[in-house]
């Protein structure tokens, strides 16, 4: 309605048969535009952060709750939108929950108050739309060219599904285009990604919403989200789904709904006490039968409204359920403290429920922890307890957040605990290989080191020694990632499986690691040839001069070592002995004769051999041969 100029809203929650708006907004229908987004309190269209103040009036609070639990309870909703974290299994039902039957939870209440005044309606057509029993949860539209609604479940029967056949209805539930899924949140949350009557999903009729029965047919269990109308007795919701965050987050996409852009918005709301002053005060007020949002708000743009007042008014008259707190606490420790940079600690986590009354059983579900500089784990808890491993990369002392996320009739609770991270970062060599992988004597390899950190590339230097002494040293470089690298050659020379030593010695941000590998060298091959044998031809008794050549084969290298036997025969022989390159001979039986080398290796170098063809002749042969005419 209109007064004085300024949209007046009144928002109503209810519960059990009684009448209690996500992926809607306040305003948005036939009056004031079907495309309305409503903006909370201080938004004129410009981004920034939005300050918003809320305080639990003290007057007229019900004994049956008291100031102390009442403003706990306001301070704990304002907690909750804050954080804007999506929960599932969000709903605490009987024996779930810390309730009596015929009590009804005050801070669910509030929780939902408070979507309304940050601009959210209700996801589902409720009583606002005359709509009642399962029809209600038919998702936010209005009527169409018949004017009136119109409602059938569909093939499922589920209302507010995406089969319901809605006719000429026109939607006001902005659904995510890709999937129409209640609880989708997609990194991109604006006018791109979401649309109110866009194209749906193939073979889809109408937007779902997160009506506790659609979310049970798509296979989520025991969630619905806060936004949508109906509170029962004996039941708790205190935490948020994905469908009301990101209803919050389109809004905070500002005026050109596009993320990203300059105009986008934060809300930070501020709980400031027991008090009557402050932009949004929460009161029991008997004019509520149940408990309501009033706002008001003016036009920024010709689809976007602004807050200009709120309030929550609660009714004294009903049998409120108000807890000091969570009803859980939780504790935390961690180990070792201090770290090093990289090094994992083990984060314990126990989950205890205060109440004896309920829920019933032990806390169950997530805790996420967080150090607040970018490392984080999360805990699987089953029987209230359970753990993580989170790594530490930035040095200093601070808090390790941790918070449950709740599950069921288990609130959400966080705690914290002091932890330093200090000294050189952990470091590791991922990769020590040589190039070739086995050599030879006298080849050179190349051995490369890669040293990891999760803190960065390692800087300094890399020492690499074989077991014999050889060694060299490199340079770290930056390479992929965090990795740092660093390469040398080593000399090949001795036969065997030699351990390759890889040291980084560190510095006062890296610490120090060692490593090794095994290395294969075998021995060199060899070549030897008998380059002259002379004389030749040679009479009996003659000496003569064999000499040789004995080659490494590439890529060995060295100098073989030990003795060459050169051989006509087995009493016809002589040695060289290496360096040496002759030895004499003398052969006694005539004939053509064959000259052997024979190099037998020396353990570094292999055995090699060669022979040559050689004439022995007798003096008349030999004269006749040889005298001058």
């Amino acid at each position: 309605m209109v007064k004085n100029g300024q949209l007046i809203a009144i928002l109503a929650c209810g519960f059990a048969s009684f009448s209690c708006d996500a992926g809607s907004f306040l305003f948005a229908g036939d009056a004031d535009g079907v495309n309305v987004i409503a903006h909370p309190l201080g938004f004129d269209g410009s981004g920034g952060t939005l300050s918003v103040s809320v305080c639990a009036d003290p007057a007229g609070v019900p004994p049956g709750v008291g100031e102390a639990a009442f403003g706990a309870n306001v301070d704990l909703i304002v907690q909750t939108w804050n954080a804007a974290i999506p929960a599932l299994d969000n709903l605490g039902l009987g024996a779930a929950n810390e309730l009596s039957a015929t009590e009804v939870d005050l801070r669910s209440a509030l929780l939902h108050e408070m979507g309304h005044c940050l601009g959210l309606a209700h996801p589902n057509g409720g009583s606002e739309a005359g709509l009642s029993g399962d029809a209600a949860n038919a998702s936010r539209a209005t009527v169409g060219f018949n004017l009136a609604f119109d409602v059938d479940p569909g093939v499922d029967g589920i209302y507010g599904s995406a089969d319901d056949l809605r006719t000429d209805d026109a939607g006001l539930y902005w659904y995510d285009q890709l999937n129409n899924d209640p609880l989708s949140l997609p990194a991109i949350v604006d006018a791109s990604t979401l649309s109110r009557d866009g194209g749906l999903p193939a073979g889809q009729l109408f937007a779902a919403n997160g009506d506790r029965n659609v979310l049970a047919a798509l296979g989520v269990a025991n969630t619905e989200a806060v936004m949508n109308e109906l509170q029962f007795f004996d039941e708790v919701q205190r935490r948020l789904t994905a469908e009301d965050v990101r209803a919050l987050r389109l809004a905070r996409s500002g005026l050109d709904r596009t993320q990203g852009t300059a105009d986008d918005y934060n809300v930070v709301l501020s709980y400031v006490g027991l008090t009557d002053s402050c932009n949004i005060p929460v009161r029991f007020d008997p004019i509520s039968e149940f408990a309501q949002c009033e706002i008001s708000g003016n036009f920024v743009s010709g689809d976007a409204i602004a807050i200009t007042a709120a309030e929550i008014l609660i009714s004294p008259n009903i049998n409120w359920y108000a807890g000091l707190g969570p009803n859980v606490s939780m504790a935390l420790s961690d180990g070792p403290d201090p770290s090093v940079p990289g090094e994992p600690v083990l984060v314990d986590v126990s989950v205890t429920k205060l109440s004896m009354v309920g829920p019933a059983g032990e806390a169950a579900g997530t805790v996420l922890v967080d150090d607040g500089a970018g490392a984080q784990c999360q805990a699987a808890i089953s029987n209230g307890i359970g753990s993580c491993t989170l790594v530490p990369l930035v040095r200093g002392t601070r808090d390790l957040v941790a918070i449950f996320a709740g599950s069921g009739g288990f609130d959400s609770v966080s705690a914290l605990t002091p932890h330093t991270t200090d000294g050189p970062a952990v470091t590791s060599i991922s990769l020590a290989s040589s190039m070739p992988t086995s050599t030879v004597i006298g080849q050179s390899y190349m051995v490369s080191a890669t040293v990891s950190s999760p803190l960065g590339p390692a800087t300094g230097s890399v020492s690499i020694t074989d077991d014999l002494a050889e060694n060299c040293s490199a340079a770290l470089t930056p390479a992929a990632g965090t990795d740092a690298s660093a390469s040398c050659a080593l000399n090949s020379v001795e036969v065997g499986t030699r351990d390759v030593q890889v040291d980084y010695t560190g510095n006062a941000d890296f610490a120090a690691v060692q490593t090794q590998f095994a290395h294969q060298i075998d021995v060199a091959s060899t070549a030897i040839q008998i380059t002259d044998d002379s004389p030749d031809p040679s009479m009996p008794g003659t000496t003569v001069t064999v000499s040789i050549e004995l080659n490494v084969v590439a890529p060995g290298a060295g100098s073989p070592t030990g003795t060459v036997r050169v051989d006509a025969g087995a009493t016809e022989f002589c040695n060289i002995v290496l360096p040496a390159t002759s030895c004499d001979l003398v052969l006694t039986s005539l004939g053509a004769r064959t000259l052997s080398a024979d190099y037998p290796g020396d353990g570094r170098f292999a055995p090699a051999q060669d022979s040559e063809d050689h004439l022995v002749v007798g003096e008349d042969v030999f004269s006749d041969g040889f005298e001058d005419p």
